[in-house]
């Protein structure tokens, strides 16, 4: 049997308001031993964003989907890019009969989902209720599920979420990372530098 790959897609809001639990879920994916990857990683890449998102659908075997935001904007429109994406992941799946690719889809409350997306009925989907950390137990619960290695429980997983949170801006300070407007790709390096100074692997 060929091993699994380890990397997980992110597929969620970028917006400020996001801003606390897309880091508590790249937290939890990193503390878990899996690698996030997010189309936010190559934005200047000169690539067109579609392409992008493709390549790493088709390259992740675990793809993480937040379809909590689909309220609608000042233009009174709906936002439909996660939607959009979790539909590309599921049609990527189907016609390739890849029916091992991982998924977990989100929400911020349990069947809301109901009112935007019917076609997602009888699909397990978890509710964080915009919490980041109940998304931190809603990742740890589904990677647990998707490896036969244990791992840590949620609640020590939270409780080191806590303290990194605590410590961010000293740790940026220390890593000369702009704390403000944190990109992607710096995101991931801060939080494994903190995780290898307080977790080192012997």
């Amino acid at each position: 049997m060929t091993q699994r790959n380890k990397l997980v897609f992110i597929n969620c809001p970028f917006d400020s308001e996001y801003r606390d639990l897309f880091q508590a879920i790249t937290f939890a994916i990193i503390y878990c031993g899996f690698v996030p990857h997010s189309a936010l990683e190559e934005i200047n890449s000169g690539s067109p964003r579609l392409k992008r998102i493709v390549d790493l659908i088709t390259m992740c075997d675990y793809s993480l989907h937040d379809i909590s935001r689909t309220e609608l904007n000042e233009h009174q429109l709906p936002r439909f890019n996660m939607s959009f994406e979790l539909g590309l992941t599921l049609g990527y799946k189907m016609a390739t009969h890849k029916g091992d690719v991982r998924l977990l889809i989100l929400d911020g409350a349990r069947y809301q989902y109901h009112k935007s997306l019917s076609d997602l009925s009888g699909c397990d989907i978890e509710a964080h209720g915009n919490d980041p950390e109940s998304a931190i137990t809603q990742v740890r619960n589904w990677l647990r599920t998707c490896q036969k290695e244990p791992l840590a429980g949620a609640s020590y997983i939270v409780k080191s979420f806590r303290q990194f949170a605590l410590e961010l801006p000293a740790t940026c300070d220390a890593l000369n990372v702009d704390q403000d407007g944190l990109m992607f790709t710096d995101m991931v390096y801060v939080i494994k530098s903190w995780l290898d100074s307080n977790f080192p692997i012997a």
